[in-house]
């Protein structure tokens, strides 16, 4: 008899994606939740920039934008400053000085990996510091922004639905607001390179009690089949946390929802990408104030050259303890957003099959307002190994008119990760016909 077959291993997992809450002394604004889940050859980028900067004496004073390494405190070195945007005249960055109507804008480049790229999901998040009378003049001033690919050519406006606003009272007459819009189409169409982000609702001056900001960030989730197979897990929120004056004060949230590898993972086969606003490299720790502020995965403080475990939030945008510098203009202190990248592979508790992981945000002086976060975990790659075999009735190696032949597959996964949904197809020789009802499967 010829066998010839299709064997289907399905396997269904439910499972229910959630974000677990423990407050203390902060305000969640918006819960965290999964808004972006899929296994794919590819990865996450995320990338952005400040939309004010400081200016002193009618010009950008440079020394206080680029500060990024002062032990004055007596605690502080590289990832510390003793300047941040409290009470600084903060100022619109205008990179395009020629376009009518754009009263702020600026520049970072989405880089991803050579060969082809599908984006599959981009959000755009934009936020800041803005008095009340300049949100209640147009109802809807929160939700408009423009973006446009490259440094020249036209803007396109962009729109946030009005639920995509989260907004919180800093004072009686100041709000302090992110909001976000899902751009995949724009993204996917324009690919690789530079974007500008430009007229973001914010007010500039100088202010007391966290000082003026604005600024914006792009999280992209891509596809390129000349990749690893990564899962990537996007999550988003609005809290603000807020020292009290009586010692560290925390937030921990477990984001659910992981597709970790039935394997120990490398460093770098796990990478946390967070962007959070307002944080201060100048409100790190100090001799009264010896916990900073700090970030924690599975309660093991997160730290690099730039982002240090008592100042994570300081006002930088990194990769891996470097300062991004594609972006313009390209500070090192940011005055008000924080983009980092960190791998979190090992010595973070993110054990094999874990569909969980524990992130907890503090302070000791700070305050600051955490946002989106990212994780791309490798998936570990299944190796199916097929044998076939076949033997005549008459047993002589022959093949001969109307004679039975006995077709035998089977297959084995010595790979690391495990198969799921595999389909095995063989196709029927020419000149031969199945004999009805002789597949077996043993």
């Amino acid at each position: 008899m010829l066998t010839n077959f299709t064997q289907k291993v399905t396997l269904v997992t439910i499972s229910f994606v959630c974000a677990t809450v423990s407050l203390v002394a902060q305000n969640l604004i918006r819960p965290y939740t999964l808004i972006y889940s899929e296994n794919l050859k590819g990865g996450c980028a995320m990338f952005g920039n400040t939309s004010m900067h400081i200016i002193d004496n009618n010009q950008v004073n440079l020394v206080k934008m680029n500060e990024t390494s002062n032990a004055s405190n007596g605690v502080g070195g590289l990832g510390f400053t003793q300047y941040g945007n409290d009470n600084q005249n903060m100022q619109f960055i205008r990179i395009d000085n020629t376009t009518p109507g754009i009263f702020n804008a600026s520049s970072a480049d989405l880089v991803l990996p050579a060969g082809t790229n599908t984006i599959k999901y981009a959000r755009l998040y934009w936020g800041g510091r803005i008095l009340n009378s300049a949100i209640t003049s147009v109802s809807d001033t929160l939700r408009r922004v423009k973006i446009r690919k490259g440094n020249s050519g036209n803007y396109f406006n962009v729109i946030a639905p009005a639920n995509n606003v989260d907004i919180f009272n800093v004072s009686t007459t100041e709000r302090i607001y992110q909001s976000y819009v899902d751009v995949t189409n724009f993204i996917n169409s324009n690919g690789a390179g530079t974007y500008t982000i430009a007229n973001i609702p914010a007010t500039a001056g100088s202010v007391s009690g966290g000082g003026r900001y604005a600024g914006w960030c792009l999280v992209v989730a891509y596809e390129n089949l000349a990749l690893n197979y990564n899962s990537v897990r996007i999550y988003d929120g609005y809290s603000q946390i807020l020292t009290t004056g009586s010692g560290p004060v925390a937030q921990t949230e477990t984001l659910t929802g992981l597709n970790v590898p039935n394997n120990p993972l490398l460093a770098d086969e796990a990478v946390l990408q967070t962007m959070a606003w307002e944080g201060d490299g100048n409100l790190g720790a100090s001799a009264s104030n010896p916990a900073g502020d700090f970030l924690r995965v599975n309660n093991v403080t997160v730290s690099n050259a730039s982002n240090p475990a008592t100042n994570f939030w300081n006002g930088s945008i990194t990769k891996n303890g470097a300062f991004v510098t594609t972006k313009n203009p390209s500070y090192s202190n940011q005055m008000g957003i924080d983009i980092d990248e960190v791998n979190v592979g090992t010595g973070f508790g993110i054990l094999p099959n874990a569909t969980s992981v524990q992130v907890q945000f503090g302070t000791e002086a700070d305050q600051y307002f955490p946002s989106v976060f990212a994780f791309t975990i490798r998936m570990k790659e299944p190796l199916m190994s097929l044998d076939k075999s076949v033997t005549d009735a008459n047993g002589n190696g022959f093949a001969e008119p109307n004679e039975e032949l006995t077709y035998t597959l089977s297959g084995s996964n010595p790979g690391p990760g495990a198969a799921y949904n595999t389909v095995i197809v063989d196709s029927l020789p020419l000149n031969t016909t199945y004999v009805a009802g002789s597949l077996e499967i043993v």
